[in-house]
């Protein structure tokens, strides 16, 4: 049991330097996600995956939803640094109560403060690492 933590202790303090040295630190702020929803990389089985990414001015990035009745919205969220700016997508499910999987490709327009930024992060949902969409120009 100790062997397991003392593993856990070193990639979490890995990460962690990795993370401060490289320049992209935490959120600022805690993100207002909404309502759930999942980044989807590979929506057909064996197919590549695809993350998110930047095209132009837009983040574009397939993601999957519970829903079906409603109308459902998303937007950007964000919070700039002097040189990183943290995106993250906020759901906003328009009290949807039908249980349907859905998935969709968003195309969301960056913000202006964002578009500046050297370094762009999204932050998702589920706590994992963001995806770090430009490291430098």
């Amino acid at each position: 049991m100790m062997r397991q933590n003392s593993k856990s202790f070193g990639l979490y303090a890995f990460l962690s330097i990795a993370v401060l040295a490289s320049g992209c630190e935490p959120a600022p702020v805690a993100p207002a996600y909404g309502a759930p929803y999942e980044i989807i990389l590979n929506d057909s089985p064996g197919g590549p995956d695809v993350p998110p990414r930047l095209h132009g001015d837009r983040l574009l990035t397939t993601l999957s939803y519970i829903g079906g009745c409603a109308d459902h919205q998303f937007e950007l969220g964000y919070a700039v640094r002097p040189d990183t700016a943290h995106i993250w997508i906020a759901h906003k499910d328009g009290d949807d109560t039908c249980d349907a999987e859905l998935t969709d490709e968003l195309h969301l327009p960056l913000p202006l403060p964002v578009r500046g930024a050297n370094v762009i992060a999204l932050h998702v949902p589920d706590g994992t690492a963001p995806y770090i969409l430009r490291w430098g120009r």
